[in-house]
């Protein structure tokens, strides 16, 4: 068997204790400070053309047109209150467009050790100053220097520092920390003089609305400060650095003030951060959803479906031919109402023809619930494997207003994107029961293949990132997956120790014909290629590469990557996975401890491996347990 080598689980410990303090002017400090304001990242900048989605656009783009490799997100700094965070999010959905930026949760660990400054950060949002400690505040000195763009949306004793002190001459020794000591010594008496103004005018006047620019002879850079502060409104300071293209914006409000009256300050200082907003956005209403069978006599036939009653978890189901019996009520967040259509009624924006002419399953995708409008498909087919868990239907929706990723994060679902979840029961004592870990890897390599296998794009470049993301190359995002299991008794099918049947709740999202917020792959396929791919054709191919039906005379034609791990294990699975994952031999980064490793591949729980140059230790990496970045070669494990 030779030398084993030792073998480390990794699990997860309680969050270091940190020193609470307030807002510190230091923490800006820089080398080199500069202002234009001419700023690359302008409203523009995040603002796609909203076209007619053809793969012509991005192929045809000038080069210098960076598309983003996932959507831009706004992140709000919290210091964990989930209450203000929940309140912060909601005036942002009223302001940003749904289908262009993502608003994440940047909790105090995250802040500390996660790798969250990078282009996509389009701006962080920081409602808590007290709980910030060193680190942290040089983890914003970063981002700040990196292009970074932040708005204090609390009180801070920058602002109310300067509001009540007397002299300007320390007001201005306060600010000018800010900017590094460098840019302390080119200010000089000009910076005091505009200050001592600038406050007589807001005493006077109680009103003020000053700039100040500034140059470093010695690097040539320019720099800015901007006093802004109308009659019974906060005062705003904003600084500004041309040399980063950074921007932070300071307020003496605080947040509940900011939030009155639809947080329309908060919108203002986007604006001056050159994030562009909109004025009273409708969110998309919950619609109705429809059930169609690929035979109209099907829904006799399912176990736990029920016609007129309502069934299922949360929301329930109410499925009624209205035809028949009466329209529906309306939904909510208690009830799903669902209208039975034959193949004849056909579905609103939905080719259900095409869809059914793709789809080759077993079992799996012959009811489909499709939904206009939804928060989440997740959320009702959870709700249907409560009713009906022996049943694989399939939920597809048009738009979701709540979808979400892995650990909660958002995931923006504009018409275009693929969107479905299906629940899929494994037998117990069969090979995938033993090995549920793989499941979601399973849908990821269905996935890419479903794409690749539609029109014979062989050399399409669709890879894996571990765990469950789906990039072009390794730039651009273009879908991933969600994977809930449960467990339950089952004595009819099995009544030995291991007597359980596992359910699967499987989600997945593909930017199949959606240009924003990314790129989609219609964007990415070869001009010459006359070929779009519609996203009936996507879910119904993806579902015929997870489970096909079977075929006694071409079985190798028609096999599935279920049927691939379930006949031939693990190690005959793999062979496909790694076709199409990105990480064979990639040096990482510990970041814990600055050591390098490997990847070595995926364990027998389909863990990530890495082994240690140095000791040759083999570490398990849980997606759950660890923070990574591995387009940036980066673990950060919880040890």
């Amino acid at each position: 068997m030779g030398n084993e080598v030792p073998y480390n689980k990794v699990e997860a410990s309680p969050l270091y204790g940190i020193r609470r303090r307030s807002l510190s002017p230091m923490a800006f400090q820089q080398s080199t400070v500069s202002l234009n304001k001419s700023s690359m990242f302008s409203a523009e900048s995040f603002r796609r053309q909203s076209v007619t989605p053809t793969r012509r656009r991005f192929h045809s783009v000038e080069s210098t047109d960076k598309a983003y490799a996932k959507p831009p997100t706004i992140l709000v700094y919290t210091g964990d209150n989930d209450e203000l965070f929940d309140q912060i999010a909601a005036s942002l959905s009223m302001m940003l467009s749904s289908d262009t930026y993502a608003v994440f949760h940047l909790s105090q660990e995250a802040l500390r050790e996660h790798p969250w400054i990078n282009r996509e950060a389009a701006c962080l949002l920081i409602a808590d100053t007290k709980t910030l400690d060193d680190k942290s505040w040089t983890r914003l000195q970063h981002y700040f220097n990196s292009s970074g763009k932040m708005l204090f949306v609390c009180q801070n004793s920058l602002l109310s520092s300067l509001s009540s002190c007397s002299s300007s001459r320390k007001s201005a020794k306060m600010l000018k920390m800010a900017f590094g000591e460098r840019q302390s010594s080119t200010l000089g008496k000009d910076f005091e003089t505009f200050l001592k103004k600038t406050l007589k005018m807001i005493a006077k006047h109680k009103r003020v609305n000053e700039t100040f620019h500034a140059k470093d002879l010695i690097g040539g850079y320019k720099f800015s400060v901007v006093i802004n502060k109308n009659e019974d409104t906060p005062l705003l300071l904003y600084m500004e650095n041309a040399a980063q293209q950074a921007s932070a914006l300071f307020s003496d409000a605080t947040c509940e003030q900011l939030l009155m009256g639809g947080a329309r300050m908060i919108s203002d200082a986007l604006a001056r951060l050159s994030i562009p907003t909109i004025e009273n956005i409708q969110i998309p209403r919950a619609s109705r959803g429809y059930l169609i069978c690929e035979n109209d006599r099907l829904p006799w036939n399912m176990q736990g479906m029920y016609f007129n009653e309502n069934f299922g978890g949360f929301p329930k189901v109410l499925i009624r031919q209205v035809k028949k019996h009466g329209d529906l009520p309306e939904p909510s967040e208690q009830l799903f109402p669902v209208e039975f259509r034959t193949r004849a009624d056909g579905l609103p924006d939905f080719d259900h023809k095409t869809y059914f002419r793709v789809l080759e399953t077993e079992r799996i995708g012959k009811a489909l619930f499709y939904v206009p409008v939804c928060e989440s498909t997740q959320n009702i087919a959870r709700s249907l494997a409560v009713g009906m868990p022996d049943e694989p239907v399939v939920v597809v929706a048009r738009q979701q207003t709540k979808g979400r990723g892995r650990s909660g994060n958002q995931w923006l679902s504009p018409p275009g994107c693929a969107m479905f979840s299906f629940n899929f029961a494994i037998p117990p004592g069969t090979t995938l029961s033993k090995n549920i870990g793989f499941i979601q890897h399973i849908l990821c390599v269905a996935m890419i293949d479903g794409i690749c296998s539609l029109h014979d794009l062989k050399d399409f470049p669709l890879r894996i990132k571990w765990p469950n993301d789906i990039y072009y190359g390794r730039k651009f995002k273009m879908g991933g997956l969600l994977v809930n299991a449960s467990t339950n008794d089952d004595s009819t099918v099995c009544t030995l120790d291991f007597a359980l049947r596992f359910g699967m709740g499987l989600g997945a999202g593909m930017n199949v014909a959606n240009s924003k917020p990314t790129v989609c792959v219609n964007d990415m396929l070869p001009i010459d290629s006359g070929v779009e791919i519609t996203v009936e054709e996507f879910i119904a191919n993806t579902l015929n590469k997870f489970e096909r039906r079977l075929s006694l005379s071409v079985p190798t034609l028609l096999s599935d990557y279920v049927d691939i791990f379930q006949t031939g294990g693990r190690s005959a699975f793999l062979k496909y996975y790694y076709d199409f994952w990105l990480h064979s031999r990639e040096e990482v980064t510990l970041a814990n401890t600055n050591e390098k490793a490997v990847v070595r591949g995926l364990d027998e729980h389909g863990f990530l491996e890495v082994r240690s140059r140095k000791s040759g230790h083999v570490i398990a990496v849980h997606p759950d347990g660890n923070t990574f970045d591995l387009m940036k070669g980066l673990i950060s494990l919880k040890l």
